[in-house]
């Protein structure tokens, strides 16, 4: 089978992604600029198939393209799974022919090929003990490899998981983060010039977001210890004094559920702008699966303005 073959889910990932851009009239451009891209080259490779785009792009496809069901990111799982049961596949084979070389040069020493047989009275060899070659453990290794492919599945956000306190203080390349809507009005990274603690935060710079829509940021990443009722803290800064900020977590399907602390407009928790850094703590709100966790600033006029957190934990 040739490489196309093998790559079934991982074209069908690029083409459901493909036909909902164009079911929306979006051109490649334009969603790269809503989902916080630079360019749109890589759009074209994950409509191909060509590659596998990671999990926060594809939450932020759904919500720019109004998939509300889901179907992107389990499209997602499974070319994950498909791409891993390639890589033991391979090697299999790879451990196979090892094998197979080894047993050929063995034969050959022991029948002789051109050689003498031992003598008649020599001792009669010892049994010899099954071999234990390493590959014997390979299924078991393909079920793990598998597992870990499909890490972002519903599985990997059981309620309760087996992680404990997390904390993200934005010091590793692992605290990832990013814009999870409101791209057009909004840009994010992590910055060493600003921090509650530590040597870096994670700063988002807002421009027109009144006229564009609201900005949010979160994480869809890292969130297996996270469960209904349990207590977020954060510390949060801002360059304009604000009307304050909500809180959300996205349920299994990326729909966002807000915190009781702040169920709608009007309710938003203030923090204060300047030099300051405003701690704040709100509650998971009831869901089956914490898939995301998200901040969405209040946002009232076209004023530029810039908020930061750090040091997010439960």
């Amino acid at each position: 089978m040739d490489g196309a073959g093998r790559n079934e889910a991982t074209r069908a990932l690029g083409a459901a992604l493909r036909n909902r851009r164009l079911a929306q009239g979006m051109s490649l451009r334009a969603l790269a600029k809503r989902v916080g891209l630079t360019a749109h080259g890589t759009l074209v490779d994950y409509e191909h198939g060509r590659r596998i785009p990671p999990e926060d792009l594809i939450v932020a496809c759904e919500k720019v393209l109004e998939v509300d069901d889901g179907s992107l990111r389990r499209l997602r799982v499974a070319a994950l799974a498909e791409r891993a049961g390639q890589q033991s596949a391979l090697l299999l084979a790879s451990s196979g022919a090892s094998s197979g070389a080894s047993s050929g040069a063995s034969s050959d020493v022991s029948s002789g090929a051109g050689g003498t047989r031992p003598p008649e009275d020599a001792p009669a060899p010892a049994a010899a003990r099954p071999a234990r070659g390493w590959w014997r453990r390979w299924p078991a290794l393909v079920a793990v490899l598998a597992l870990l492919a499909a890490g972002l599945t519903a599985a990997a956000f059981r309620p309760g998981g087996g992680q404990g306190t997390l904390r993200f203080g934005f010091e590793s390349p692992q605290d990832r983060w990013s814009i999870l809507w409101g791209s057009q009005a909004a840009s994010g990274r992590v910055t060493d010039s600003l921090a509650y603690e530590g040597a870096h935060s994670y700063e988002v710079s807002i421009t027109g977001a009144s006229a564009k829509g609201y900005v949010a940021f979160g994480t869809t990443h890292g969130l297996r210890s996270l469960h209904s009722g349990m207590r977020v803290t954060m510390h949060l800064w801002t360059s304009y004094p604000s009307n304050g900020v909500r809180f959300f977590v996205y349920d299994p399907v990326s729909r966002p559920v807000w915190a009781p602390e702040t169920p709608g407009n009007g309710s938003e928790v203030p923090i204060s702008g300047g030099t300051r850094w405003t701690t704040v703590t709100w509650t998971v709100p009831p869901v089956s699966e914490v898939a995301g966790i998200g901040i969405q600033p209040y946002a009232e006029n076209d004023v530029p303005r810039v908020v930061a957190v750090d040091a997010v934990s439960w």
